[in-house]
């Protein structure tokens, strides 16, 4: 298996820090409700920007 880069500035989500946890993004900058795609995230566990 091969190392793939990705580039950071790209589109997509993003997790920021946020009180003593961290909040989802969405790709205008919107906090990400509550739901499966947000649920996919926490699964896989994004590292922090």
């Amino acid at each position: 298996m091969r190392l793939r880069r990705s580039n950071a500035n790209g589109r997509g989500y993003r997790r920021v820090p946020a009180g003593t946890g961290f909040s989802y993004r969405d790709l205008d900058g919107s906090t990400l409700p509550a739901g499966p795609v947000r649920d996919r995230l926490e699964s896989i566990g994004i590292p922090p920007a």
